[in-house]
C-alpha cells in the first residue's frame, strides 16, 4: 500500500466485499417485514448452522476489509493534501463534483461511527440492553421482536434514517468510483456502470429506511 495505485486498488477490492455484504445485509434483514417466524429462523441458522468459529471468522474478515479500506483512503487523503499544499485561487464550479464526492470523507466517518453504534445496538447489546436478552416461543433470540421494540423509539429510528442517508451517499460515488479504480469504467460500458452507484445507494437506502418506517408508522407492530 505504499503507492498511489496500491492503496487505490485495496480500497476498490475491499469497498467491492464491504458493498456486497451492506447489500446482502438489508436483504437478509428485509424478512423483518415477514414476521418474527423468518428473522429469528435466519438469525438461528446463521448462527448454529455455520457454528461460531466460521461467524466470528467472517466478522473478523470484514473488521480486517473496514481496517484496510480506511487506512487506504487516509494513506490517500494524505497524499492528495500534500500534492496541493495551498488552496485554489478561485473555487472550482461545484456541478463539476457531485455532492457525493465531495463529501466522502464526512459521509465515510459518519457511516464508521454508526456502524459502530449498530454492532453496539444489535450484535453486542450494549445499547438499549433491555432488549437484547428476549427470546421467542422456540427458545431462539428473538431479533425480530428486538428490532421493532428498538425502532418504536423515534430517537432510534431517527438515528438509523440519518445514518443511512449518509451511506446512500457514500456508496453513489464510491462504487462509481471503484469501477473506475479496476479499470472497469471505459468505453461503450461507462453510461451503464455509472449508474450501478446511485442504483445500489437507492436500493440500500430504501431498504433499510423503509424497516426503521415501517414500525414508527405502525406498519410493523408487536
Amino acid at each position: 500500500m505504499n503507492s498511489t495505485i496500491g492503496a487505490k486498488i485495496l480500497m476498490a477490492l475491499t469497498g467491492f466485499i464491504l458493498v456486497g455484504f451492506v447489500v446482502q445485509h438489508m436483504v437478509m434483514n428485509l424478512q423483518l417485514f415477514a414476521g418474527p417466524e423468518a428473522l429469528n429462523s435466519y438469525a438461528y441458522n446463521l448462527k448454529h448452522a455455520l457454528g461460531g468459529g466460521l461467524v466470528w471468522g467472517g466478522r473478523a474478515f470484514l473488521l480486517l476489509c473496514i481496517v484496510t479500506h480506511i487506512a487506504a483512503a487516509m494513506r490517500l487523503s494524505g497524499r492528495n493534501k500534500a500534492a496541493r499544499p495551498s488552496r485554489y485561487a478561485y473555487k472550482l464550479d461545484t456541478q463539476v463534483t457531485s455532492y457525493a464526492a465531495k463529501f466522502m470523507l464526512g459521509t465515510g466517518i459518519v457511516t464508521l461511527l454508526f456502524l459502530i453504534y449498530h454492532l453496539l445496538h444489535f450484535t453486542g447489546g450494549v445499547v438499549q440492553p433491555e432488549h437484547f436478552h428476549v427470546v421467542d416461543a422456540e427458545g431462539r433470540h428473538d431479533v425480530w421482536r428486538m428490532v421493532v421494540t428498538s425502532f418504536k423509539d423515534p430517537v432510534t429510528a431517527i438515528t438509523y434514517v440519518v445514518a443511512n442517508i449518509a451511506l446512500a451517499f457514500h456508496l453513489s460515488h464510491s462504487v462509481t468510483s471503484m469501477f473506475a479504480t479496476l479499470g472497469l469504467q471505459s468505453g461503450r460500458y461507462r453510461p451503464m456502470l455509472d449508474k450501478v452507484g446511485p442504483a445500489i445507494a437507492t436500493v440500500v437506502l430504501l431498504g433499510n429506511v423503509a424497516m426503521a418506517l415501517s414500525v414508527v408508522t405502525g406498519l410493523v407492530h408487536i
